[in-house]
């Protein structure tokens, strides 16, 4: 199955979609361009979301709980246990 990165390339999108994808990514450049923005994408904008923090905070619990078990589990598992 091919991934489509264009919407043009993707066949459930019409020719007024797409135009009005383009146009919305456009007008998003000129106002990056006009604030002073190098690039399109910075973390700043994204620090005001909730969502945000709550998916790094997710992200965070995720690595400390997978990671603890890839390096805890395994010592665990070879200690000798005392059945009692």
């Amino acid at each position: 199955m091919v991934r489509a990165d264009n919407p043009r390339q993707h066949r459930a999108v019409n020719d007024a979609e797409a135009d009005y994808i383009e146009a919305s990514h456009r007008a998003e450049d000129e106002a990056a361009q006009a604030a002073g923005s190098t690039s399109r994408r910075g973390l700043l904008p994204y620090l005001k979301f909730r969502s945000f923090w709550a998916m790094c905070f997710g992200w965070l619990g995720f690595n400390g709980v997978f990671y603890g078990l890839l390096t805890w589990g395994p010592l665990y598992l070879a200690r000798p246990r005392a059945s009692t």
